[in-house]
């Protein structure tokens, strides 16, 4: 968003190497000099912000638009157009949603771990949501696990005192979400929580492209509702930092 002192260093040799840099950015930093070209961006933190503005969706139609030129991308054309539909589908969701996690809250406002579980497309909105909203945060223990990885070990510490998030993505990964979903039904208890990827909007999509809008779509509901909600529910203000711009980080 701003700049760090390493996004910085790192713009800096990759240009110095002759490489293109593109920078994302909220508010304007020394990043900024070793870019060859600058995209600002609105942050999905913001209830006003378009969904198809934000950094995930500006990436992945950069990365479309690039695919396109190389080599071709037939689906191109539709995949354009839905990030059209993104906010649409969004602000449908954040109506549909808040109920289900105020549940949610009022079940975890006492709970010090919560798991989050998911694979595919839904992987990166699921780590976002443990390491950024549950612990950075809400100071929070928060594993994140991959539905794939799941019956590696994870799946020991299952019991009916467990808080478990299942995201269940759209996509060729699904499979392997419903499959953890299976056992975790079987012994998890009340705590167990799904949030389906269909039943937010995504299936308004055409298939071929929906499993690429996954994260803009996930990663901007746990944030602004689910999130929020388990803050309001623990009464600890999501704005709270305990080092994150007071400490330096030597």
């Amino acid at each position: 968003m701003r700049g760090t002192k390493e996004t910085i260093v790192a713009s800096q040799i990759a240009q110095n190497a002759g490489a293109t840099t593109v920078s994302l950015y909220v508010e304007k930093s020394a990043l900024l000099d070793y870019s060859d070209y600058q995209i600002k961006y609105e942050s999905l933190a913001l209830d006003e912000s378009r969904i198809e503005r934000v950094n995930s969706s500006i990436s992945l139609c950069i990365a479309m638009n690039v695919l396109n030129e190389v080599e071709g991308y037939d689906n191109y054309a539709a995949a354009m157009a839905a990030f059209a539909d993104l906010d649409p589908i969004y602000h449908r969701a954040v109506e549909y949603t808040p109920p289900l996690a105020k549940k949610w809250a009022e079940l975890n406002k006492k709970q010090k771990i919560i798991y989050v579980i998911a694979s595919g497309p839904a992987y990166g909105a699921a780590y976002i949501f443990s390491i950024c909203n549950l612990e950075e945060m809400l100071q929070l223990n928060s594993p994140t696990i991959h539905s794939y990885e799941y019956f590696n070990g994870p799946f020991e510490v299952t019991d009916k005192g467990k808080s478990i998030f299942q995201l269940l993505a759209t996509g060729k990964t699904r499979p392997e979400d419903e499959r953890a979903l299976r056992f975790e039904q079987r012994f998890a208890g009340e705590k167990l929580y799904v949030l389906d990827g269909k039943e937010i909007g995504l299936d308004d999509l055409p298939e071929e492209i929906a499993p690429y809008f996954n994260h803009s779509i996930f990663s901007s509901i746990l944030n602004n509702v689910y999130t929020r909600e388990l803050s309001y529910t623990t009464h600890e203000s999501y704005l709270t930092r305990r080092y994150m711009w007071k400490e330096e980080y030597k």
